[in-house]
């Protein structure tokens, strides 16, 4: 219970850091707290990056120190080698005359923007492709990790993860759970400068799979940090059409409390 109270108390603090008060004292946790912590928020990169430029990093604790920064670099790694993949895996798309739409953080890292923790690099992708796809990608390097599911099974929305040697892990979506039909929000996708027959989601539709994502799809992910930092710069970003469209389709939904209450 130490553990989990300490634990939620760096969260607290951590959010008045990513807030804007760099300068907020940490408050006093053990090595056990700051790993729960770390692992549950996903946000060392940032974090970092806050305390760092304020001159604040040095005033933590050794030992809470050195886990930050080796949490944040191990974050940023992974960011930088989405980039990487992206390249790779879009030059593979344009041999084939396709395009993939990089979702969710994979969108982030396509356009460079500040690290954050990427478990996966989820791509969309027409469903009658999807398969061609992962074979030529396969040829590459980037093999799977199990069978395939079956496509008629409901359950399953993408392809199983191809890894390469040392890389992070692809997820190719020939659906999106929350969606009845990828198609529209695959022609409103928008290039992504730098990057080969590379997109990423129309700012209103991003948003709101952010959303479906966080609150619908995965609740145990309510407020986790990240989370919070990546829906927070999409939200910022659009214009006053796109946040209007989000807000209707917010209050449409079943889910509208959580929904309001995390956008």
């Amino acid at each position: 219970m130490s553990v989990s109270r300490e634990a939620l108390a760096l969260r607290a603090w951590a959010l008045r850091v990513l807030a804007g008060d760099a300068r907020a004292p940490a408050p006093g946790a053990g090595e056990g707290a700051w790993r729960l912590f770390l692992e549950t928020e996903g946000c060392a990169a940032p974090l970092w990056a806050r305390l760092s430029a304020a001159g604040a990093a040095e005033g933590l604790a050794e030992g809470a120190r050195a886990l930050l920064a080796a949490r944040a670099t191990d974050e940023t790694r992974r960011f930088l080698s989405a980039r990487a993949h992206l390249r790779t895996l879009g030059k593979v798309a344009a041999e084939r005359g396709t395009e993939i739409v990089a979702l969710k953080g994979g969108a982030h890292a396509a356009e460079g923007g500040e690290p954050l923790d990427l478990a996966d690099l989820d791509l969309l992708l027409p469903e009658d492709e999807a398969g061609a796809f992962a074979e030529a990608i396969g040829a590459r390097g980037y093999a799977p990790v199990r069978d395939d599911p079956d496509r008629d099974d409901d359950d399953w929305h993408h392809l199983a993860q191809r890894v390469a040697p040392g890389g992070i892990q692809v997820e190719i979506h020939y659906r999106l759970r929350s969606f009845a039909d990828a198609a529209p929000l695959r022609a409103r996708a928008l290039p992504v400068a730098g990057l080969p027959a590379t997109r990423r989601l129309a700012p209103a539709d991003h948003a709101w799979h952010l959303l479906l994502h966080a609150v619908v799809e995965s609740p145990f992910r309510r407020g986790r940090l990240r989370d919070l930092l990546l829906a927070g710069r999409e939200l910022a970003r659009m214009g006053a059409d796109d946040a209007a469209e989000v807000e209707r389709r917010v209050a449409a939904h079943p889910f509208a409390a959580p929904l309001g209450a995390f956008a």
